[in-house]
């Protein structure tokens, strides 16, 4: 019997900021529910996507990265519905100290957010959240190379016996994986992520193979030489080891210890241009979709121009990865190409900027309909040349911003035929 299910991803209308939400369907019952990021610039908006969410909770909150436009409704989702576990990028010693120089740059440094620096885990525990995986960052800038299927188990060895729990996150990946470690007397299991890892969902037999549903992170920090010039020019307030294991208490606690004082972070927030001028974070991109090339039905959706999606399901969004630069760009392109074709939604990074939005970043995306989540009357979120560029490139377009009719959503279930 080929086991039918079906997925509706739905990019919510917050505003200026971000929340996607996915919920995956299977025959017999079982559901699985996830978020990707969840923020905004105007609180009133966020709380239209918040109502999308079921209060029976979720099973993954992504998060792209800790600025405010796609994080500050955070405590608020996981105080309205319980949320199992936590994805988001490296929590190492230097993407936390870079994401306090921006919030301080961006005189967003709330108390919140310094006490969610100083304990992660204890923060997220006591909010409910039972597991942390965070996605390591690659030592020395190296790229995690492109998506290979190979690493999933299973495929088509004719194996339909699975005693495994229907739809149970699993990852996968080529280094040491830190596994069901205790942070403190918060009890929160920790699971660091291998750069070229990834997280994935058994859904069940189906057309002579076992199917899986893939949610392939990547972390995109900035390019080594950033990453040294930032540590040398921190160094006399902050000795930042550039170590991609999750940070010490010790070392966040001295960075506390930095942020509260007036002086110190001052000059911890007038050091971030040298990671990057254009105030943007290392931020999560992910690929949520079919891990393998499959036909999908296209059940409901809501696409602009009368672009067809060619049964095509895969949905990839960016956060604000800042891939203007060629160092950024090109090692995000290797890790997704393989995925590129299966891809339907494509949510354009940082708001549709111009310096994000360029015709290679689009290429290989040809029936696809991309995505700005952006307020209405923004001046550059999206900038004016960039739905033209859109086009051009033969994709559809469609901004989701404050107003409710500007929902995108897409509703597939998988081909029955064997």
């Amino acid at each position: 019997m080929t086991l039918r299910f079906k997925t509706t991803t739905r990019q919510l209308p917050v505003g200026q900021g971000g929340m996607m939400l996915t919920v995956i369907e299977r025959q017999d019952g079982a559901a699985f529910r996830f978020v990707f990021d969840c923020g905004s610039l105007n609180r009133e908006h966020l709380q239209q996507g918040m109502e999308s969410v079921e209060l029976a909770g979720l099973e993954v909150l992504f998060i792209s990265h800790l600025d405010q436009d796609h994080v500050n409704g955070v405590d608020a989702l996981l105080t309205r519905a319980p949320v199992d576990t936590v994805v988001l990028p490296g929590l190492d010693a230097l993407s936390i100290t870079a994401t306090a120089a921006l919030a301080a740059d961006c005189e967003a440094l709330s108390g919140n957010l310094i006490q969610l620096l100083q304990d992660p885990f204890g923060w997220l525990g006591s909010r409910g959240v039972k597991r942390v995986i965070t996605v390591s960052r690659p030592p020395g800038g190296d790229s995690p190379g492109p998506w290979v299927p190979d690493l999933l188990p299973g495929g088509d060895d004719g194996n339909q016996k699975r005693d495994d729990q229907p739809f149970e996150l699993r990852m996968r990946g080529n280094g040491r994986l830190q596994e069901k470690s205790r942070i403190g007397e918060s009890g929160i299991e920790v699971q660091q992520l291998d750069p070229a890892g990834l997280l994935y969902l058994d859904l069940g037999w189906g057309g002579h193979q076992w199917m899986q549903w893939l949610l392939l992170p990547y972390y995109n920090p900035f390019e080594q030489v950033r990453v040294d010039a930032f540590r040398k020019a921190v160094k006399d307030v902050l000795n930042v080891p550039d170590d991609c294991s999750i940070a010490s208490v010790r070392f966040r606690d001295k960075l506390v210890k930095v942020l509260r004082n007036s002086e110190s972070r001052e000059r911890l927030r007038s050091c971030y241009d040298h990671l990057s001028s254009r105030r943007n974070a290392p931020s999560l991109s992910l690929y949520s979709g079919p891990a393998r090339n499959q036909h999908f039905w296209i059940c409901t959706s809501r696409w602009p121009n009368g672009w067809s999606l060619n049964g095509k399901a895969g949905w990839l969004t960016t956060g604000d990865a800042e891939l203007g630069r060629e160092t950024m760009y090109a090692p995000w392109r290797r890790r997704f190409e393989p995925l590129l074709p299966q891809v339907a939604v494509f949510v354009l990074t940082h708001h549709g900027s111009k310096a994000s939005v360029h015709e290679r970043l689009l290429s290989g995306l040809r029936g696809a309909t991309a995505l700005v989540c952006a307020a209405k009357g923004r001046k550059h979120h999206p900038d004016p040349t960039v739905p033209p560029l859109v086009r051009r490139s033969h994709l559809g377009f469609a901004q989701v911003s404050e107003q409710s009719d500007s929902e995108f959503w897409l509703t597939v279930e998988n081909d029955p035929l064997p």
